[in-house]
């Protein structure tokens, strides 16, 4: 309806330009059936290429919006993985990660005690190691088919989008997540920092932008309402995560019911300093007899220092269970710190093997 409207006005528009033209040329006939002749071809451009190649991109590009998404999702998921701690255990980075605050340090830490399969298991510190080829491998996969499939709508992507989506699936390409070790060909260092720290990065920072993008959609198709709903949620979430703090705000309805949304825009008006509108968000959310206190930790913590945020918490939650809110965070923490401390441990000892050159 908006582009008919815009053509209308177009259409008015350059038959008001073509009287004007008329009445100048008047008694030039030449000149007057060139410029007719001109206004004829943009006419028939716009009615029988432009508006059909509208329509169609309109309808197309949520579809390829959707697997832009979902490519960054499984792309999410594979760069996530060397910051386990353990099976089902990742350390509390997501804030940094999703800002795009990491650095090749990180995952070359993350990495030390990650291996691509078991048969890397094979010195002293191979009970300290996660195998994590096999899950990095389906992420490729699933990243690949839809690299594949919006291969078929080139047309409807612009050309940064094209080319940082086929770099991401180069760099993916460059490393071998099957290999294992034979007994005529044992690494002296069997862990998987040195040979993909690097690229890992680089596809971070690929992803980074990626998302970048994927946050400005305006609309995701799938095929169901949940689905949509989900990833509408994801969206909004991320904008507080990239620190897109006033887009934040005004993108989450003041009646939202999602308690997510309401921290996301809670936290977002606390970081513009708008104090009494954070309080008012706070005081909703505290209310709802979902949110509790340990579930919502990471949402809490940036409010600990705060007295007025720490008086609501109190007022509508015991003290007891803040007390286990806290409590949570500092476990949470305390892991975060183990986990580096061993990494950095294994660096070192790995450091010092390859400096000897063997295994003594």
């Amino acid at each position: 309806m908006l582009i008919i409207t815009n053509i209308l006005f177009t259409l008015e528009y350059i038959i008001k330009l073509l009287l004007k033209i008329k009445l100048t040329l008047e008694g030039s006939g030449f000149l007057v059936s060139i410029v007719t002749s001109i206004i004829a071809a943009v006419l028939f451009w716009m009615v029988f290429d432009y508006i059909p190649k509208k329509r169609k991109y309109n309808k197309i590009r949520p579809l390829v919006d959707n697997y832009i998404y979902w490519t960054q999702f499984y792309l999410w998921a594979f760069l996530s993985r060397p910051f386990y701690y353990q099976e089902g255990v990742c350390i509390n980075n997501q804030r940094q990660f999703n800002a795009g605050l990491l650095q090749e340090k990180d995952f070359d830490i993350a990495l030390q005690n990650k291996c691509l399969n078991d048969t890397y298991k094979f010195d002293e510190y191979k009970n300290l190691f996660m195998s994590i080829g096999r899950k990095l491998k389906l992420n490729i996969d699933e990243i690949d088919e839809r690299i594949r499939k919006l291969r078929a709508f080139l047309e409807f992507m612009s050309p940064e989008e094209i080319m940082l989506l086929e770099e991401i699936a180069y760099r993916l390409s460059r490393q071998n997540y099957d290999s294992v070790v034979l007994p005529w060909s044992v690494p002296l260092v069997p862990n998987m920092s040195q040979a993909h720290a690097k690229n890992m990065f680089r596809i971070y920072e690929l992803f980074i932008k990626l998302r970048r993008r994927v946050v400005q959609f305006k609309t995701v198709n799938v095929f169901d309402d949940v689905e949509e709903n989900q990833i509408t949620i994801q969206r909004r979430i991320d904008l507080y995560y990239s620190g897109q703090y006033k887009k934040c705000t005004k993108s989450i309805n003041n009646n939202e019911k999602n308690l997510g949304l309401l921290w996301c825009k809670c936290l977002s008006e606390y970081k513009l300093d708008n104090k009494q509108k954070t309080y008012k968000i706070l005081e909703k959310i505290l209310l709802n007899k979902k949110s509790g206190l340990v579930g919502s930790r990471e949402w809490v913590r940036p409010m600990l220092n705060d007295e007025q945020a720490i008086s609501l918490f109190l007022k509508y939650k015991s003290k007891d269970e803040l007390n286990m809110c806290i409590q949570a965070l500092k476990n949470d923490d305390k892991l975060d710190d183990l986990f580096y401390e061993r990494n950095n441990k294994l660096k070192k000892a790995y450091e010092e093997k390859r400096k000897k050159g063997d295994y003594e």
